[in-house]
C-alpha cells in the first residue's frame, strides 16, 4: 500500500514489483505456469510456510549474512529505492536457495537456471519496468520533454521564448510565457500522461532537480512596435544543458554528450536466455 495520487507517481514505480496478467504482456509460457501454479494450492500454502519457519528460527548473523550477499545491484544506475527493491527480490530468491539446502538440495541445480542469470533477469526485468531507463521521469522532467516537442513544433520560439547556449551549457526558459502556453498544449492536444503543475509549484521542484542552474538574467530577442527585432535582458531559469541531456531524450534542446567507455556498470547481453517459468 502507498499513499500517492495516481498509479505512474514516480514513488510507486520505482518502489513495487510488477507482475504481469495483462493477456498483452503475458506469453504462452507466462499462462502455462500460472496455471501450473493455481493447481498446486498447498504446495504453494507448504513452500510459505516452510520459508516462514526458516526465516522465524534462523540466528540474525545468518540473516544478516544473506542481506549482504543481496547486495550486488548497489553499483547499478538505479534509484537507491529501486535497487532496494530489487535487492529484496534476489534476497527472496537466496532465502527459497537456504530452504532448498536445508533438504540437501542444490537449488540452481533443481530449478535449472545460475545465480548470474537470475540477477541477470532482475536488472532486465527492471529496466523494461522503468522503460527502459534507470530511473522514473519525474513530473517535472516529462514537462520539460514536454517543452522540447512544444519547441519542435514552433510553439514555443528559440531565443524569445527560450535560448540554448552551446559555449556555456545552459539553457534559458522564459517561464513566464512558455508555461501559459504549455497549459494550453496540454488542453489542446489531450495529453494525459503528463501532470500539470501550477507554476509555483513547478519551479519549486524545477530547483531540486540535478540539472538545475540559477534564476537570473540572460539576453533574449523581443519584437518591438515596427515588429523589428530588439535584444533585451530578462529574468529566465537556467538549466545545465549536459545534465538535462543526460537526464532525459530531447531533440530540440539537445546537445553532445561524451559517453564514457566504461562506466563500471554490470553489461547485460541483449542475446541472453530468458528464466524459464516451468
Amino acid at each position: 500500500m502507498v499513499g500517492e495520487s495516481s498509479f505512474d507517481e514516480t514513488a510507486i514505480k520505482e518502489r513495487i514489483i510488477d507482475v504481469q496478467f495483462a493477456k498483452s504482456d503475458r506469453t504462452t509460457e507466462h499462462t502455462k505456469s500460472y496455471r501450473n501454479l493455481s493447481k498446486h494450492e498447498l504446495r504453494l500454502n507448504g513452500l510459505g510456510k516452510a520459508l516462514l519457519m526458516l526465516v522465524m528460527n534462523m540466528p540474525d548473523d545468518a540473516v544478516d549474512g544473506l542481506i549482504q550477499k543481496s547486495r550486488v545491484f548497489e553499483r547499478m544506475d538505479f534509484e537507491t529505492r529501486t535497487i532496494l527493491g530489487i535487492s529484496n527480490v534476489y534476497l527472496g530468491i537466496l532465502l527459497i536457495k537456504e530452504l532448498y539446502e536445508s533438504f540437501g538440495l542444490d537449488f540452481w541445480e533443481e530449478a535449472g537456471i545460475s545465480d548470474k542469470l537470475v540477477q541477470e533477469s532482475i536488472i532486465n526485468n527492471t529496466y523494461n519496468s522503468l522503460d527502459g531507463s534507470s530511473k522514473v521521469n519525474s513530473a517535472v522532467d516529462l514537462i520539460i520533454q514536454t517543452f522540447d516537442v512544444m519547441a519542435l513544433k514552433n510553439r514555443i520560439r528559440k531565443d524569445y521564448d527560450y535560448t540554448i547556449n552551446e559555449s556555456t551549457g545552459e539553457l534559458c526558459l522564459r517561464l513566464n510565457l512558455i508555461y501559459d502556453e504549455f497549459t494550453k498544449y496540454i488542453r489542446e492536444f489531450n495529453v494525459s500522461d503528463v501532470e500539470v503543475l501550477g507554476i509555483r509549484q513547478f519551479t519549486r521542484q524545477l530547483r531540486r532537480e540535478t540539472y538545475w542552474l540559477d534564476y537570473g538574467l540572460r539576453n533574449f530577442k523581443e519584437r518591438d512596435n515596427n515588429s523589428n527585432d530588439v535584444n533585451i535582458r530578462q529574468r529566465c531559469y537556467v538549466l545545465d544543458l549536459k545534465k538535462l541531456n543526460e537526464n532525459l531524450s530531447l531533440e530540440a534542446f539537445a546537445c553532445e554528450i561524451d559517453a564514457e567507455e566504461d562506466s563500471g556498470f554490470m553489461k547485460i547481453d541483449n542475446d541472453q536466455e530468458e528464466l524459464p517459468f516451468d
